[in-house]
């Protein structure tokens, strides 16, 4: 979707071929025309735990989409920096465990507007949960949606993660 560029080389360019070549939303992409209000911070967290939860990707926030999923046009949202900072605060206050490698990115786009490009890995410490007002709960993304995770996904998240982990012995 990027073209293989590290998160910090993405410019407005890339930005405007995600809108050009109608790179849709999916698995590892989802857009948001504006930053999620503070009454949704919940699905903010649902949106990263549940990429998290999965393949990892994207979350496009200044992008706005056709409701089927392709992006329409460039239009940015105010206050990147502050955005990113609340971003940040609540992904460390609310989700559990932390997301190691979780990065934001702004964007300057023109006219005191920025894109914030939330990248999120696929989690070698999976599953997360969201954390936030008793709400702890696990998701996972299925295409476009984010799914309640049921009990066997949670499970196989766990045993992956320790089949995967080195011996206890030589961990540090």
């Amino acid at each position: 979707m990027f073209r293989g560029k590290s998160l910090e080389s993405i410019a407005k360019a890339d930005l405007e071929s995600l809108i050009t070549d109608q790179e849709s939303e999916g698995q590892r992409l989802e857009y948001k025309s504006q930053m999620y209000a503070n009454h949704q911070k919940i699905e903010m967290l649902k949106d990263i735990t549940a990429m998290a939860n999965a393949e990892g990707g994207y979350l496009v926030i200044g992008i706005e989409d056709d409701g089927n999923g392709k992006p329409k046009s460039l239009v940015g949202i105010d206050n990147g920096e502050k955005v990113r900072d609340s971003i940040v605060q609540s992904s460390n206050s609310s989700i559990e465990d932390q997301i190691l490698g979780l990065n934001i990115r702004v964007v300057e786009i023109g006219n005191d507007r920025s894109v914030v490009i939330i990248s999120i890995p696929k989690s070698t410490r999976k599953p997360h949960m969201v954390t936030l007002d008793n709400h702890n709960r696990f998701y996972i993304r299925r295409d476009r949606s984010n799914l309640l995770m049921n009990l066997n996904e949670i499970r196989d998240a766990v045993l992956t993660i320790e089949c995967t982990a080195p011996p206890k012995s030589a961990q540090v």
